[in-house]
């Protein structure tokens, strides 16, 4: 056994997957997010040019919204407060969370989200949705996983 194994770990909650719609038999009226519909609307308003705008605009969907989206907006707000710890000098300071997809379906084909216009458009007004793949070793590196 390795000795204070779990102090070597990166403390963060960690979900990668995919974008799939699983919860829509239950839940026809949950979506992700829609650029035009629930982002755009807000785009010229008075905003910072950190990304709250859109994560706030986002938020403004409610109930609407699918938990995995949820967590990707927890993921978006984490890394803006990280951001600003390490700013104001706490050089050590990570987002408490990464909930980010690494896949998605694109005309039902499943693709890298990396590679999805879609979710590239996001990351550019601040939503952190886009993560990169992991495999269970990489996974294995840290402290807490979510299942969504």
């Amino acid at each position: 056994r390795r000795k204070n194994y779990w102090d070597k770990l990166i403390p963060q909650v960690l979900w990668r997957g995919t974008d799939f719609a699983y919860l829509h038999l239950k839940h026809p009226e949950m979506r992700p997010p829609n650029y035009k519909t629930d982002i755009l609307p807000f785009e010229n308003e008075a905003h910072p040019t950190d990304g709250r705008w859109a994560i706030n605009a986002i938020h403004g969907m409610g109930e609407l919204l699918l938990p995995r989206w949820r967590g990707v907006l927890l993921t978006s707000e984490a890394e803006i407060e990280a951001r600003e710890y390490r700013e104001s000098g706490n050089s050590n300071v990570i987002p408490w969370c990464n909930i980010k997809f690494s896949h998605c379906y694109d005309k039902g084909e499943k693709v890298l989200a990396i590679d999805n216009a879609k979710m590239k458009h996001l990351e550019r007004v601040g939503i952190s949705a886009i993560g990169e793949r992991l495999n269970m070793t990489e996974h294995a590196n840290y402290k807490y996983h979510i299942d969504l």
